[in-house]
């Protein structure tokens, strides 16, 4: 269609409905019309009708070469809010009120927001709208976000229920400034580095010595054989107090994916004094941070009894329901009360709980549905 070939054309040659070929058109003469124009020189009609089409903010700026900032200004100076409309939950055979929105151009908002006091939970999890008071299905993009927050007007946000997309969102990772807080609190980290071009990596490779891995962290870690791995969730408040969730051993060697692997609470083969250590710096690296929640920590221990802290995360793992049921706590739960401002020791959890039973959590995979696997 950029080349001029009309619908009538791709019609024959693809023997694609036409009524989508169509639709696609429309989406094509909107990209060209905001590449002919600057920003300055788009009207209030011109910019409904792109978002009509599903332009993003940020798709606007890169056309109009301008920054998504002045795309948002310009539209909240014409107006330009997105309504919501409700998704029907049950598909048309009767009247719902299910308070389940996507956002739309098209038409009056049916999203009615109360004046409660209320929290904005990013990224969490299913979507059960019957949980929530209000579930919006979005991306999670800065746009779609501010602009749920301009509707409902949260009087807080938590990022941490939603794994890294939107703590990626929150504020922007300083990996330097990380490695510089484990020099400070004498934790040690395997030997790595930061690359920021193909000739640090190669340089930084050649001084650690292969094999190595290389991957977006807090932490960039050589390769460590026959070690074991051992994951940490623990919880924090803003009074500087912080208890161990759970120390959790896993079964398989280090490397493997908390997801694919099994581990066990409490641990049963790791020495006092490794979990001792453990137990030390991740208590130490939560305050030094200013943790308020939940905060994960993976360690591994080498064959020479060498304890390294292979990653932090101030976020909610995916172990937190298994840790959880283990020790009869409900961790998310506190962690939401912490960060509405309770203290631990107001919630009742002020020690680490090590259960008088052993608690493994396995890896389920599909071998009997799929035998070829």
């Amino acid at each position: 269609m950029k080349n001029d070939t009309n619908v009538d054309e791709i019609h024959e040659l693809s023997f694609v409905d036409k009524w989508f070929l169509t639709q696609h058109k429309e989406v094509v003469d909107a990209e060209q019309y905001l590449m002919a124009r600057s920003l300055s020189h788009l009207t209030k009609d011109g910019f409904s009708e792109v978002k009509k089409h599903g332009f993003s903010d940020k798709q606007i700026a890169f056309a109009t070469k301008s920054t998504e900032k002045e795309v948002r200004s310009k539209r909240n100076s014409f107006g330009g809010t997105p309504s919501y409309k409700r998704v029907d939950a049950c598909a048309a055979e009767f009247e719902t009120n299910t308070p389940y929105m996507y956002s739309s151009y098209d038409s009056e908002c049916e999203s009615a927001p109360t004046k409660r006091k209320k929290v904005l939970i990013l990224d969490g999890g299913p979507n059960h709208y019957d949980t929530s008071d209000c579930l919006y299905f979005e991306p999670s993009t800065e746009e779609e976000i501010l602009n749920v927050i301009e509707l409902e007007r949260p009087d807080g946000i938590i990022v941490q229920f939603g794994g890294q997309t939107p703590l990626k969102l929150a504020l922007p990772i300083q990996q330097g400034r990380f490695n510089a807080i484990l020099k400070e609190l004498n934790i040690e980290q395997p030997k790595g580095g930061i690359a920021k071009s193909e000739a640090d990596a190669l340089a930084i490779a050649a001084d650690i010595g292969f094999p190595v891995v290389v991957c977006q962290s807090y932490v960039s870690d050589k390769y460590l054989s026959d070690a074991v791995e051992i994951d940490v969730d623990t919880l924090a408040d803003s009074h500087n107090n912080v208890v161990i969730g759970g120390v959790m051993e896993h079964i398989e060697q280090a490397g493997v994916h908390s997801g694919d692997s099994a581990c066990i609470l409490p641990s049963q083969t790791i020495s006092s004094s490794c979990l001792n250590t453990i137990r030390s710096w991740t208590k130490k690296l939560a305050k030094s941070l200013n943790v308020c929640g939940l905060m994960n920590c993976q360690y591994t221990i080498t064959v020479d009894v060498e304890v390294f802290l292979l990653e932090a995360n101030p976020c909610a793992s995916r172990m937190v329901p298994f840790v959880s049921k283990a020790i009869g706590h409900p961790l998310a739960q506190y962690a939401a009360r912490v960060m509405s401002g309770k203290s631990l020791n107001e919630i009742l959890f002020t020690k680490e709980v090590i259960p008088a039973h052993v608690a493994v959590k396995e890896a389920i995979f599909p071998f009997f549905e799929v035998p070829r696997l």
